[in-house]
């Protein structure tokens, strides 16, 4: 089965209110997670809006899942998380 990576970007939440943070939703599909991955360092690098990126996995067939997920942490450097869901 085919799989293909898919991006979304959000900003950092401003309350505790439920909001809105989505700001970027890359239709493209990544052949490769290490793809999928550089593309959202290089996003995050470039738009200082963005605070984190979600990299969702998804097979023919099947419901999209988070596949990674990486943010800014307070001093501004990326850090990713694999699997936290």
């Amino acid at each position: 089965m085919k799989v293909q990576y898919f991006l979304e970007g959000h900003k950092a939440k401003t309350t505790y209110q439920p909001e809105d943070t989505l700001i970027l939703d890359d239709e493209k599909a990544y052949g490769t997670e290490k793809e999928a991955t550089d593309k959202a360092k290089e996003c995050l690098q470039k738009n200082k809006d963005l605070s984190m990126m979600i990299i969702y996995k998804k097979t023919e067939g099947e419901e999209r899942e988070a596949a990674r997920f990486i943010h800014r942490n307070k001093e501004g450097e990326l850090e990713e998380i694999v699997n936290w869901w």
